[in-house]
């Protein structure tokens, strides 16, 4: 129902999800921030002599620089996405086709409910995007389209904490897909329902060190129900003169004789580490996404020799699309802005001519940038607050 990602944004991983991206999360909202203790000097006096250091903050005040904000997690993003045939990279193609377009992502989160590590929160994302090359789809030149929205009800929990190691689980029970985009709606689609879940887990490579704290390994799985008017794309404001099977022209409204896919599943496996405290990090991210057609009726066609059966080919139902992204991300102002740094490839199994395709590569992989903006450490930071977690804008 949605279009096949242009990079979606880059995401983390949880269920289908995550962290970027991306498209994209199903990650943690945020990362406790690290916590410098303050040592005593061995020997001397156990009551120094008095220092001035101002006026003791009350709790009410500390409260407040450690503010934890029910919207935290909230991210903005603004992404620059072309394909590596535009660039020239990889093989030869047969005809050129360039592609470049703005890419704009809103994610609002709010929590209903927090427990420890425990939490339930509601997460929404509404995607925008414009070519600005020559359009194969619009109607319009630069016309702004907007894509699919996504609705999730998301309870997370702390299966084990042990330092630094960290189990986390993510679900995403239910998960709306709201047919936004001009496309979904022409065609006949009413929504999808469905559930994703993600486990991560967090391990120290080098404790206390600034290159290589950290990495984090995960997996996430989904699926999805597809509502829609009719087994194929179909739009209501069609009326097209066509023949039917007994050669009888009448009118109707289908715009094309593929079958909408009617399930739809996922399995992706992910991983990233810290390259440099929790600034500069490097992510990969692979997997496959498995489509299941609805089904077409048997019919008979009327020939001049007599009818002629049009069998339903079930094993033409299934269709797979391989998935991998690697980047990199560096947290330019911390807690506010992140710049990602992406390759991301999406190719059907089969090419056109029955060759299995590379996961590594086709013509229309996607090179990423992104500015992603944490609108809760934005505020935080302009208001002078301190926040209680590391804000998640990866």
């Amino acid at each position: 129902m949605t279009r096949l990602p242009r990079g979606l944004g880059i995401v983390a991983p949880a269920l289908f999800a995550a962290a970027s991206a991306s498209a994209q999360s199903l990650d943690p909202a945020a990362v406790p921030a690290d916590a410098h203790a303050a040592t005593v000097p061995s020997g001397g006096s156990a009551s120094p002599p008095p220092v001035d250091r101002g006026v003791a903050p009350t709790e009410h005040q500390a409260a407040e620089r450690e503010t934890k904000l029910p919207w935290r997690g909230t991210s903005f993003s603004w992404a620059n996405r072309v394909t590596a045939q535009t660039l020239g990279v990889g093989q030869d193609y047969q005809s050129s086709n360039p592609y470049y377009e703005w890419f704009f992502s809103l994610r609002p989160r709010y929590y209903l409910w927090e427990e420890g590590d425990n939490t339930l929160s509601l997460r929404a994302t509404v995607n925008g995007y414009v070519e600005l090359t020559n359009s194969d789809t619009t109607t319009n030149e630069h016309e702004f389209l907007i894509d699919d929205s996504t609705l999730s009800l998301v309870p997370a929990f702390m299966l084990r904490k042990d330092g630094e190691y960290e189990t986390m689980l993510t679900l995403a029970a239910p998960r709306f897909v709201i047919p936004t985009s001009k496309a979904s709606r022409s065609a006949g689609i009413y929504g999808e329902l469905g559930v994703r879940a993600g486990i991560t887990q967090s391990l120290p490579i080098r404790e206390n060190e600034a290159f290589f704290p950290s990495a984090s390994v995960g997996a996430r799985a989904g699926y999805g129900y597809l509502f829609s008017s009719g087994n194929v794309p179909e739009d209501a404001d069609l009326d097209q003169l066509r023949r039917n099977v007994d050669g009888v022209t009448v009118s109707n409204d289908q715009l094309s004789g593929a079958a909408l896919a009617q399930h739809r599943a996922s399995l992706h496996v992910t991983g990233s580490v810290d390259v440099y405290e929790n600034i500069v990090s490097f992510s990969t991210e692979v997997g496959m996404d498995w489509f299941w057609k609805f089904p077409l009726m048997e019919t008979d066609v009327t020939t001049d020799t007599g009818p002629t059966e049009v069998p339903s080919y079930d094993s033409d139902r299934l269709q797979r699309s391989i998935y991998f992204n690697t980047g990199v991300s560096v947290e330019a102002i911390p807690d506010v802005l992140t710049v990602d740094l992406a390759y991301e490839s999406f190719p059907t199994q089969l090419g056109p001519g029955g060759q299995r395709r590379s996961v590594f590569y086709n013509a229309d992989a996607l090179f990423t940038g992104t500015l992603e903006l944490s609108l809760d450490g934005l505020y935080l930071k302009a208001s002078g607050k301190k926040p209680a977690e590391v804000a998640g804008v990866r």
